[in-house]
């Protein structure tokens, strides 16, 4: 998870989504 640290505060809207979706997918 700390291999997307740049994309979340370049993008903390797709960011929200993709964790979102992580956690549903666990």
């Amino acid at each position: 998870m700390a291999a997307l640290p740049v994309a979340g505060q370049a993008r903390p809207m797709a960011r929200g989504a993709r964790h979102q979706s992580e956690r549903g997918v666990d």
